[in-house]
């Protein structure tokens, strides 16, 4: 197993899949691709949250 690869984990995607999602929505002419929906959901946070909250979500994530 490669090293530099994180373990099976269901939240991480794989390379694979990601070109697959950012090749059919360019075959759409989209100018933004966000593939999964919970990355889109953490794309939204910022709009809907204060910046307090984000800044809480963000450190949560960052932190290992």
């Amino acid at each position: 197993m490669d090293s530099t690869q994180p373990e099976h984990d269901k939240r991480v995607m794989s390379a694979e899949v990601v070109v697959l999602i950012t090749l059919k929505a360019l075959d759409k002419n989209r100018a933004i691709i966000i593939p999964g929906w919970c990355n889109r959901l953490l794309a939204m946070v910022p709009r809907l949250a204060s910046h307090w909250l984000v800044s809480k979500i963000a450190a949560r994530l960052i932190r290992p």
